[in-house]
């Protein structure tokens, strides 16, 4: 994702959390005019956000009030100075080349749904849900895998295509991405401490089938003062099926933490992403 797009998510997120959604699969332009501006040397100019057909539709159908949250966003990054473009004007244009869902023979790439992940995270990290604040102001007493589960599929839906609670032969999987029957991206989420949660990498290799090449454990923290640290989650990671040696802590392009780590299961090598999700 390009930096200007990524740090106007991350401004629009504090306000409005549902708009910023709008903007992730999204790149910019800015266009310059032999105008002149308020200041020396500058030139008035203006903002385009180019984003798939489906999200500049929503985009141009919101209020002012909502268009002047991202006006206000990008002047942020675009402060009025000397000798700079000056922007007057945010206008939405739809490029058919970006798709919000995946073409249905599209590869799913583990490295390009990581950083897609870790959006998706970033964003609830800064504008915590409903569900959370409520967990944390007393109003609920628990966190349920379903609210996840249903923040995720909201987030990802944008893109990909994705369906909730497939029956397999080991159960019901969370969430799937497919872009074919043939290339899928099987999701487990579990909360911390619960439901079993020492079996998870387990119970997510049961689902894999013998084409698939990775899942992803997305596990939510119900503690709303300690993170789960790497020691008390290697547990999870190392289970029967684990291959030695091969657990590692990596990082997304946007600096978000997460581990890796390989598995033997029924005679193929199987890849767990796993991310921890702390709301504080």
């Amino acid at each position: 994702m390009d930096e200007v797009i990524n740090t106007l998510i991350e401004i629009l997120s504090i306000t409005d959390k549902k708009i910023s959604e709008l903007l992730i699969f999204s790149k910019y332009k800015v266009n310059q005019s032999s105008t002149f501006g308020t200041r020396v040397h500058s030139t008035l100019s203006t903002f385009e956000i180019i984003s798939p057909p489906v999200q500049t539709a929503k985009l141009n159908a919101l209020n002012e009030e909502e268009k002047e949250k991202i006006f206000n966003a990008v002047l942020l990054i675009f402060p009025v100075k000397e000798s700079a473009p000056e922007i007057s004007e945010v206008i939405y244009e739809a490029d058919t080349s970006l798709s919000s869902t995946l073409d249905f023979v599209q590869i799913i790439r583990n490295e390009e749904l990581v950083n897609d992940i870790s959006v998706a995270l970033n964003l609830l990290e800064r504008k915590p849900p409903k569900f959370w604040i409520d967990f944390k102001n007393g109003k609920t007493n628990s966190l349920f895998e379903d609210d996840y589960r249903s923040e995720f599929f909201r987030m990802l839906g944008m893109k990909y295509q994705i369906s909730s609670e497939e029956e397999s032969k080991a159960g019901r999987t969370d969430l799937i991405i497919k872009s074919s029957s043939l290339n899928r991206k099987v999701f487990e989420f579990k909360i911390w401490k619960r439901n079993n949660y020492l079996k998870t990498s387990s119970q997510l290799l049961k689902y894999l089938t013998e084409i698939d090449d990775a899942g992803f454990v997305i596990m939510g923290n119900d503690s709303k003062t300690n993170s789960i640290s790497e020691s008390d989650y290697i547990p999870i990671i190392k289970c029967s099926e684990y291959i030695s040696k091969s657990m590692k802590n990596e990082f997304t392009q946007h600096g978000y933490g997460y581990y890796t780590a390989e598995y033997f299961y029924k005679s193929k090598r199987k890849k767990i992403f796993h991310f921890i999700l702390n709301l504080k």
